[in-house]
């Protein structure tokens, strides 16, 4: 099930007039179904700023009395902007997915973006407890053992956090969130099994205790020593000097990296376990500061270096909660794992030695810059793990992994596939440049050939290994240009502005543009606004930026302006959620489309032509879910989801 309701858009001028009645102040460029915009600039004629952006706007998103904005993280960039992000709370509960992102410059508001949804009307009161909700999650998960059942896990948390009180045990509270577009009240909390790569954070009706939404949590005194790597040879890293005490140097860092040289990153050996057992993991230690033995461990603890490096040398960012949060690595996790993961449950990354048929030991440079993206990630922008914004989290870990890369060895070679190194008969995981090609089998194209089902989050979240691969490439063409026709049939040709300028532009979008429930087109228009903080408005960049985006077949192709990418919107599709009987409206001056509609599998269940303003679409014999209309003209091609709930 996908985590949010992609509302159909339309472009909206929202005119904000003085007492002389001369001034516009700000332009909606998009709304939701509630009425709320979910995309707003400011002019520079505007006095809006974060502190009076409720009062001035409060007509514009129909605040209620229960309503309201709490402000949740302030960040500034080093353009000068600083953006405040919001959470929407009704009658004191948060909105799950209801975030809001104010950007400021020069103390006054410059735009704004996110999701709030006006005119909220439900009861708060639960009607079951928070025990049968953790029941009922138990029962959704299905695990036969859950990590307060455990007494070595207790233990081991215990004596991790120094408190004697310290449980796994789940602490939900209210939440309201979506099911299907329609809102619930929700506990929420996060349960873990035994192994570490069992961890969800669930969503359980406080009504009547079935399952809502379940989001995966699990993501795919120094010395300076020397290691013998599996994949990239000997190399210098930084490692803890205790030989005065025990007469061992450990495969860590303390007093090194940071603007402190505080930060701590710790390698230590899981020893084939998989359970959270703080206190049994193995130090990896040695008599000298070259170490020869176990290259897998090495290999990490270099890349991780490499990739902590890079965040901080670009960016300035520190760890990846940007106040040099411990980064501890769990090498040889569990028996044969052909993976690597992030845990957010528990801060912690863990690598496997591979099968041997598929994978030798996922440990490679790229893979190490692919695990800790995942951890900056829920620092900043929180990526829901599923769906759209899942795959977007995969293609911004996909992304920074090529960085890492880059920045770790320099080399060309390789540079536009991902787990090259680690990958046994198969040349490469993915690959950014083409990402259709096998064994990667990804989409290029938005919703085109390959996309897989994003509404069946047990299959990969909802795709979320496979639709990365249209940001990924995306991505590639900014950074090194080309030309071709994409799924849609639309010719595109993009000048390439070199990997770091895209790669300033990703972490821009990422970090302060996009909410936990962002898609495709929240992605576009992030970069976009990314691209004029770092380059200027109407730049050859945020041309490379739009044609790279129309290559993917997300907006419109050949745009000669960012207002032009928001025609694209001005299609109406009414009601929505439906019953099945649907009005398509257009807003162009020419009225020519073909109309294709299909489901969440790619297979076509209607098909037609539009010759006139509006059109009435039957679609009621359609099973209840997600469906994508396909509207392609001479202005461009256009995808909207409609959603059927009968």
């Amino acid at each position: 099930m996908k985590k949010k309701l992609l509302f159909i858009m339309l472009a909206l001028t929202g005119l904000s007039i003085n007492a002389q009645n001369k001034k516009i102040s700000y332009e909606v460029k998009k709304k939701n179904l509630s009425g709320a915009p979910t995309s707003i600039k400011f002019l520079a004629e505007s006095d809006i700023t974060h502190e009076n952006f409720i009062e001035k706007m409060k007509d514009e998103f129909k605040f209620q009395a229960d309503d309201k904005l709490e402000i949740i993280k302030t960040n500034k960039d080093k353009y000068g902007n600083t953006h405040y992000k919001y959470s929407q709370k009704y009658k004191d509960l948060i909105v799950f997915g209801a975030q809001y992102i104010i950007h400021e410059k020069n103390g006054k508001a410059t735009s704004a973006n996110g999701n709030f949804y006006s005119t909220l009307s439900l009861n708060t009161n639960p009607s079951i407890k928070k025990d049968e909700a953790i029941t009922n999650a138990m029962k959704y998960c299905g695990l036969e053992k859950y990590r307060w059942q455990d007494t070595t896990c207790e233990e081991a948390l215990k004596r991790k956090n120094k408190n004697s009180n310290a449980t796994y045990y789940p602490k939900p509270v209210l939440t309201i969130a979506q099911e299907k577009g329609i809102f619930k009240l929700c506990w929420k909390f996060d349960i873990a099994g035994l192994s570490l790569s069992k961890a969800w954070t669930v969503f359980i009706d406080a009504t009547d205790g079935h399952l809502v939404n379940k989001i995966n949590k699990v993501t795919d005194g120094d010395f300076t020593g020397s290691v013998n790597t599996t994949y990239n040879g000997t190399k210098s890293i930084t490692c803890f000097d205790n030989i005065s005490v025990d007469g061992y140097y450990y495969l860590s860092e303390q007093e090194t990296r940071g603007p402190t040289a505080k930060q701590v990153i710790q390698t230590v050996d899981a020893q084939t376990d998989t359970l959270p057992n703080w206190g049994n993991f193995a130090n990896i230690v040695n008599t000298t500061s070259t170490w020869i033995g176990d290259p897998e461990a090495n290999q990490v603890h270099w890349g991780v270096e490499k990739a902590y490096d890079f965040y901080y040398s670009n960016y300035t960012r520190n760890s990846f909660d940007d106040n040099g949060y411990y980064i501890l690595n769990l090498v040889h996790y569990d028996v044969g794992m052909a993976n690597a993961f992030w845990n957010g449950n528990d801060t912690v990354m863990c690598y496997g030695d591979g099968d041997g048929t598929s994978m030798y030991s996922v440990t490679g440079l790229d893979v190490a810059g692919h695990e800790l993206t995942h951890a900056y990630t829920e620092y900043t922008s929180n990526l829901d793990y599923q769906g759209e914004s899942g795959a977007l989290n995969e293609s911004f870990s996909d992304i920074f992994g090529v960085g890492v890369e880059n920045f770790g060895i320099g080399s060309t070679a390789g540079l536009w596939t991902i787990g090259e190194d680690i990958m046994v008969t198969d040349p490469y995981l993915r690959s950014m440049s083409n990402p259709s090609a096998s064994p990667g089998n990804q989409p290029d194209t938005y919703l085109g050939t390959l996309w897989a089902p994003t509404g069946l989050t047990d299959l990969d979240e909802g795709g979320v290994h496979t639709n990365s691969g249209v940001q990924n490439f995306w991505f590639y063409l900014l950074s090194v240009g080309g030309s071709g026709i994409n799924d849609n049939g639309n010719n595109y040709s993009v000048t390439g502005i070199g990997i770091q300028n895209a790669l300033d532009i990703a972490y821009q979008s990422e970090t302060f543009y996009l909410t936990n429930t962002a898609d495709y087109t929240d992605a576009m228009n992030g970069s976009i606004q990314a691209t004029q903080d770092i380059f200027g408005a109407s730049s050859p960049e945020e041309q490379s930026v739009n044609d790279a985006w129309c290559a993917v077949g997300v907006g419109l192709c050949n745009p000669s302006s960012v207002s032009n990418l928001i025609s694209a919107n001005n299609i109406s599709i009414s009601p929505n959620p439906s019953k099945g009987i649907i009005t398509i409206s257009s807003f162009f001056n020419s009225n020519n489309f073909d109309i294709n509609i299909v489901n969440v599998l790619g297979e076509e269940i209607y098909k037609s032509q539009m010759f006139s303003k509006t059109m009435i679409i039957d679609l009621s014999n359609e099973l209840n879910g997600i469906y994508f209309i396909k509207l392609k003209s001479e202005n461009g091609t256009a995808t909207k989801k409609i959603i059927i709930n009968k």
